[in-house]
């Protein structure tokens, strides 16, 4: 039986000031208006989200609000049923439950 070895490699980052594309990127999905922040693509831009591969610059610009929009949903949506459980829960408990 072969084993493979471990290498560590280290990296040292030096703090520097973002550029403003990167800036105005974010910003744009801040903001969640996904506008001219996109312009740094390049309109034939490829984007690799977990397994998802988007080609094009508004084809990412499309799937990301969508990607987004998908994640607040369902975040809100088990936030509704979590909450909903806890509160039937706690109003089924006993006054005797307690000890």
């Amino acid at each position: 039986m072969q084993t493979k070895e471990n290498q560590e490699t280290t990296l040292t980052f030096k703090k520097t000031t973002p550029p403003q594309w990167l800036l105005d990127f974010w910003k744009e999905i801040d903001d969640k208006t996904f506008g001219s922040g996109f312009d740094c693509f390049t309109e034939d831009a490829i984007c690799r989200l977990g397994v998802a591969q988007w080609n094009g610059r508004e084809t990412i610009r499309r799937n990301l609000r969508a990607f987004y929009r998908y994640v607040i949903y369902s975040a809100a949506r088990c936030g509704r049923i979590l909450g909903r459980r806890l509160y039937q829960g706690l109003s089924r408990r006993r006054d005797d439950d307690a000890r």
